[in-house]
């Protein structure tokens, strides 16, 4: 019998870290599938630009389940746009967390389909 439990159980170390507006907040060791399969439908329309809602939901998808350093939980993603996240920075670390979890698209500039 495969122990899944277990498994995932030993995927539950630290992710990708990473500062924010002062803040040092970890991400998950391995993304969730949602993020995955959203990044997936995008990639399957590479001519089209990704609505604003798309990109949020994307984002969220991948950056929701942060902890800060110090254990804090919250809805981060609201706050950094509140304090004022521009979509230029949203962009880059959505870059930056494709290459740690090494999905950045192969062949094609990062982020394509984000931007156009």
């Amino acid at each position: 019998m495969k122990d899944f439990d277990a498994f995932l159980k030993e995927l539950e170390g630290s992710g990708p870290i990473f500062k924010l507006f002062g803040d040092v907040y970890r991400l998950p060791t391995s993304p969730s599938a949602l993020s995955v399969l959203k990044l997936l439908a995008l990639r399957r329309k590479p001519d089209e630009i990704a609505d604003d809602q798309l990109v949020l939901e994307i984002f969220r998808s991948f950056f929701g389940n942060a902890v800060k350093t110090d254990g804090t939980t919250g809805d981060f993603v609201s706050e950094w746009l509140e304090r004022g996240l521009t979509i230029t920075a949203m962009i880059e670390l959505l870059k930056w967390v494709l290459a740690e979890y090494r999905l950045a698209g192969e062949g094609n500039s990062e982020g394509k389909g984000l931007t156009g």
